[in-house]
């Protein structure tokens, strides 16, 4: 059985909380699935959202340039 993935993105003031920096867990699934997770992370600075990203994780960068309020992505 293989195993499920999370990814962490960090988006800068997205529409949905435009005061925000927001951390959102998605969830990646081996038949190539993608779910965002219930909830997400908010912060006044980016710092503060980053502070809940796991230590283990390792910083994509922004690899998604179809949504410019994607700071970057952690795996």
């Amino acid at each position: 059985m293989r195993e499920i993935m999370i990814q962490y993105v960090i988006y800068d003031h997205p529409l949905d909380y435009p005061d925000h920096w927001v951390l959102r867990p998605w969830f990646l699934f081996p038949d190539g699935t993608v779910k965002p997770a219930l909830g997400c992370i908010l912060g006044d600075t980016l710092e503060s959202v980053r502070y809940w990203v796991p230590r283990h994780c390792y910083n994509l960068g922004n690899t998604y340039e179809e949504d410019p309020k994607i700071y970057e992505v952690w795996i």
